[in-house]
């Protein structure tokens, strides 16, 4: 805002020896110090200070004394500080609100070198009487700023330097976008080294299943009937097609996969190859993208569909034919039917689930253990005999956590005979979770690798507790019974004994 306002300058003369005190009115901006001015600025200061006044970039200036005599609303903003606390200080009052201490600023290196200074800016570069520098600021406003700055001597209209003139701009978010670039870039380049890696190697493997091909290809020039017999009389189709989607020839193999009664019908029918014999026309583009990429063989896994509409699964080879200019001159591969395979492989996805289902609801508790005696897997039934409620509670940990010492002994003999291949049904106690007992009677069998090595075994366990405890029962019932018994027979042997005597004696006393 600019206002009237009358001033009194302190104005210095040529020889800066003494003070001459004036008043005068005129209209300065606020954020203008009027002293310390040279005659050399009386003509165009209030043009020049609006100007610098109302700069985007945060600017300031010096006399040749060091005074600040302008202080702009930008540099209000990006320090905090109000011009009217600037104006009229020198003593490098200007770098407190930048670094907190009195310092030299860039502006402090226009007229003269200071290498210490100079070291402590980033970027320093001085060229044709300016300066331009980039430093960093710790704290500016409670955040970590970076700062570049443009400095340069400030002249009257003679071409005397009469001070010097800084211009600071907040380049924070341009260091950091960098910092992201550079991070951006270094992720890249990792990526970019990594897929060159994986390429070379796939490159690699093409390049020898090519060098395969080349070999082939001319065993099979050498011998063309030996050719025409293995494309009749192969078990897989057989094609060369042109670039504009015909067949040019197909085995009795091929025909038969498409659902036609032979090759020559395939070639009459099919006219266009994506759209009649690709369940998804728009797959055939994509796969011949992939050949020219990958420029060799490529196998990929397609649906297609035969004549009757029906559609199927077959594993793809292809290659491209191409002449000494590399320029493609057809296309020609192999193409096996594995819709039953695939079919197979589900059913045994299938089953695979089923028998999960059932071994999950059973009502017996199942185990696996590895080679080292730990647990890999157990089903929830397993879980809830030991006193578990969730399966991952045992998972990993070691059989014997879950026996006591007799029971451990007695585990590792088990085990032993496992390793032998010995498969048995025994009886078992484990301890549960909350240190009382269960009996179990469990049915064990040893797993071995294809190189015939012990790789664990697999228990399926019944809970016999209560069986047990009743077998407990009827043993104690019948020592009863024998305990009872016996001394039934030692009473009736004893009275027989005193009726015999009672007897005798009275038959004595008869006689």
């Amino acid at each position: 805002m600019v206002i009237k306002k009358e001033l009194e300058l302190a104005m210095i003369d040529q020889d800066k020896e003494h003070l001459i005190e004036t008043t005068y009115n005129d209209h300065f901006e606020q954020n203008i110090h009027p002293k310390l001015f040279d005659e050399e600025f009386t003509d165009s200061k209030d043009c020049l200070f609006d100007i610098i006044n109302f700069l985007p970039d945060a600017t300031f200036v010096i006399d040749s004394t060091g005074h600040v005599i302008a202080w702009n609303k930008a540099m209000e903003e990006l320090t905090n500080t109000k011009a009217d606390q600037m104006l009229g200080k020198g003593g490098f009052q200007y770098s407190i609100p930048f670094y907190g201490e009195r310092r030299r600023l860039l502006i402090d290196l226009v007229t003269s070198a200071h290498e210490e200074t100079e070291g402590q800016y980033n970027l320093f570069w001085r060229k044709k009487g300016f300066i331009t520098a980039e430093t960093f600021i710790p704290s500016l406003k409670g955040r970590p700023t970076y700062l570049w700055g443009k400095a340069s001597p400030f002249y009257n209209h003679k071409g005397k330097v009469v001070g010097a003139i800084e211009s600071i701009r907040d380049v924070t978010e341009k260091k950091e976008a960098e910092k992201e670039l550079e991070r951006h870039r270094d992720h890249l380049k990792e990526m970019v080294e990594e897929k060159t890696t994986k390429l070379k190697k796939i490159n690699n493997q093409l390049q020898m299943e090519v060098i395969e091909r080349k070999r082939i290809e001319k065993i099979l020039k050498q011998s063309e009937e030996k050719y025409r017999n293995i494309f009749e009389n192969a078990g897989i189709g057989i094609f060369q097609s042109t670039l504009d989607e015909k067949f040019i020839s197909v085995n009795p193999a091929m025909a038969h996969i498409l659902g036609y009664e032979s090759p020559q019908e395939v070639i009459n029918s099919i006219h266009d190859i994506g759209k009649q014999i690709y369940a998804e026309p728009e797959r055939r583009f994509r796969v011949l993208d992939m050949l020219q990429e990958n420029h060799g063989i490529i196998k990929v896994e397609n649906e297609y569909r035969r004549k009757d509409g029906k559609k199927r699964i077959a594993n793809l080879t292809l290659r491209a034919v191409r002449d000494d200019k590399d320029s493609i001159l057809y296309y020609e591969g192999f193409m096996e039917d594995i819709t039953q395979r695939k079919q197979a492989e589900e059913a045994l996805k299938d089953s695979e689930e089923r028998y999960r289902n059932i071994v999950e609801t059973s009502q017996a508790g199942v185990f696996l253990i590895d080679a080292e005696n730990n647990t890999s897997y157990v089903n929830q039934r397993m879980a809830e005999m030991l006193g578990y409620k969730n399966v991952k509670e045992i998972l990993g940990r070691n059989f014997s956590d879950f026996v006591d010492q007799e029971g451990q002994k007695k585990a590792l003999r088990f085990l032993k005979r496992r390793k032998q291949k010995i498969r048995e049904v025994n009886e078992f106690k484990f301890l549960c979770s909350d240190g009382s007992e269960v009996w179990t009677l469990i049915s064990a069998n040893p797993l071995f690798n294809q190189k015939d090595k012990y790789i664990g075994a697999l228990g399926v366990v019944t809970d016999i507790t209560a069986r047990k405890g009743m077998e407990k029962a009827l043993i104690e019932r019948q020592n009863y019974l024998r305990l009872v018994t016996g001394n039934m027979m030692d009473a009736i042997t004893h009275l027989t004994l005193k009726e015999s005597c009672d007897v005798a004696t009275h038959k004595s006393k008869l006689s």
